[in-house]
């Protein structure tokens, strides 16, 4: 007997659990909808665009990105994606040049954007060792030590990734020095 009581107790609150979700379901049907004449931030929301970063070489980038908006198709509220992609033309690689003639470098100071690559060219008769600063740790900016010296006519090249001043001197001639200074 005890057992039959749990079981219509149990078909009960089944019940009236289907007709609280067919009452919201109605409610939902009668809930004003955005017409087509309505602006467009209220019929969705806009989407939302990335820009990636173009891959080694300059190549061209592209992302996509969605944005849910109501369609009103149905009472259960069935969302649509909205997808897009941009297309990002390809960014110039931007390179600049610093010279050592013997006994200092041109331009000693320089300011320069994140992602510009500056190479150390050695137009002297001497060995030059561009490294971050201080000497000798060169700390300051790690990964930035040509880490030997550049022979005569030789090059090292480093890409600036953080902004910052970054101060730097020839390893081998400490009192020779320069800056270069990356913005974003």
């Amino acid at each position: 007997m005890t057992k039959g009581i749990w079981v219509g107790v149990g078909l009960l609150v089944l019940a009236i659990i289907i007709i609280g979700i067919g009452t919201i379901l109605r409610s939902n049907k009668g809930a004003e909808q955005p017409s087509a004449a309505a602006p467009a931030t209220e019929r969705a929301a806009a989407p939302a665009t990335m820009p990636t970063a173009p891959a080694a070489g300059g190549s061209e980038g592209e992302a996509t990105a969605g944005a849910t908006a109501p369609t009103g198709a149905s009472d259960a509220g069935v969302q649509a994606q909205v997808n897009t992609s941009v297309s990002i033309p390809p960014s110039p690689i931007v390179k600049t040049t610093v010279s050592y003639s013997g006994n200092a470098f041109s331009p000693t100071s320089m300011t320069i954007k994140v992602g510009t690559t500056v190479t150390f060219e050695n137009e002297s008769t001497n060995a030059v060792w561009p490294a971050s600063d201080p000497h000798p740790s060169h700390t300051n900016l790690l990964g930035f030590d040509a880490g030997a010296a550049i022979p005569s006519g030789g090059s090292y090249s480093y890409t600036f990734t953080k902004t910052g001043s970054w101060g730097y001197h020839n390893h081998l001639r400490s009192s020779e020095h320069g800056t270069v200074i990356v913005t974003n």
